[in-house]
């Protein structure tokens, strides 16, 4: 149960907010708090859009679905990182998400490939050896 003055009053909220060190439930469980997920958390309703604000001129959210999300990264795996660094890299997303379910995986995978090939391959050949070493236990 929520603090009072925390609590919702007629229905618990369906967000990914959590409140941090003084929580007094579960604050959230184990359900993901980012989006978009794959595990059926809430989805953008309109009816609770911000409305548009008038600064220099408009300022609203937009939908950045369509954006260019991996040029900066490929500059940066193939301008700044060395390659002991790019090592690093893939060994630590690597260690942090072998425990994801494979279908994320792939996906993950999927977006490292398009940022770089060794990246997608580096990180899916690290993942392979943990999921083979957890299947042998």
């Amino acid at each position: 149960q929520q603090i009072p003055v925390n609590r919702h009053l007629n229905s618990p909220a369906r967000n990914y907010q959590r409140d941090g060190p003084g929580c007094v439930d579960d604050n959230g469980g184990n359900a993901p708090n980012y989006f978009p997920n794959s595990f059926s958390g809430p989805n953008h309703d309109a009816k609770y859009a911000e409305h548009v604000t008038v600064c220099t001129g408009d300022a609203k959210r937009i939908e950045t679905g369509d954006e260019d999300n991996y040029s900066q990264v490929t500059t940066f795996w193939n301008k700044v990182l060395s390659p002991q660094s790019r090592q690093n890299l893939c060994e630590n997303i690597a260690g942090h998400l072998k425990d994801a379910q494979p279908f994320i995986q792939k996906r993950a995978i999927y977006h490292f490939t398009q940022i770089h090939a060794d990246y997608g391959r580096m990180v899916s050949e690290l993942l392979e050896k943990h999921n083979a070493a957890k299947s042998n236990m």
